[in-house]
């Protein structure tokens, strides 16, 4: 429906609230930090855990990438933004994660029984929950490396070995969250078919941009 005078986001989006309260929805506001597909969808968020037969995603593809040099250059050589899609190849490594809330460290809960060692760098920002993990405050001049990244190297001429990096910077966005689920992506977009159906049964995502790709599911 148009909107004559137009309106802005947030009214907009106040009106949704409101709408939605009017009709008795439950409204929680509490950050996302993990999902699962069973028998159900089991969502996990700071404070509770949820199940659910359908589930509605409507956060947004919002990818947060730091500016360090070398991030760009070791992106899929050792540069990973899903802890739970490519952790396997990290097992028994050494690993970090790039983040200071509860994204970050709910990526290093996923990591922790997987890999050797796993700590959490805040890039010169202060952690913003607590955590059981090694934390390096300390700024991030450059990640360095050959084939795959090998080294950290921070402002004050410090170095760290890794095997690893995970970004994990802000809260999780869409594409985090299908692919913890196992909804295939092709550059962070959902692949449906010719009929915008997805892998996932009882899924649906609202996004702004979809990228309409014909195979079979």
């Amino acid at each position: 429906m148009a909107l004559k005078n137009g309106i802005s986001g947030k009214d907009l989006y106040e009106d949704g609230i409101k709408q939605a309260q009017n009709l008795e929805i439950d409204i929680r506001k509490e950050e996302v930090l993990h999902i699962e597909k069973e028998e159900y969808f089991k969502i996990k968020t700071e404070n509770s855990e949820y199940e659910g037969k359908t589930l509605i995603l409507a956060t947004g593809n919002k990818k947060l990438r730091p500016n360090i040099k070398g991030v760009l250059d070791f992106e899929g050589r050792g540069i990973s933004y899903c802890a739970i899609c490519d952790g396997f190849f990290y097992r028994k490594k050494n690993v970090v994660v790039i983040g200071n809330g509860k994204f970050a460290n709910s990526e290093a809960e996923d990591l922790k029984n997987i890999v050797n060692n796993v700590k959490i760098l805040t890039d010169n920002k202060e952690m913003e929950t607590s955590t059981e993990f090694e934390v390096i405050k300390t700024k991030i001049k450059e990640i360095q490396g050959d084939t795959k990244v090998r080294t950290v190297e921070f402002e004050d001429g410090t170095t760290l070995a890794v095997d690893g990096v995970f970004i994990a910077i802000g809260e999780a966005g869409g594409a985090d969250f299908a692919k913890k689920i196992g909804v295939l992506t092709a550059n962070d977009n959902i692949i449906v078919d010719e009929n915008m159906r997805n892998k996932c049964k009882r899924i649906i995502f609202l996004w702004k941009f979809y990228r309409r790709i014909t195979t079979s599911l």
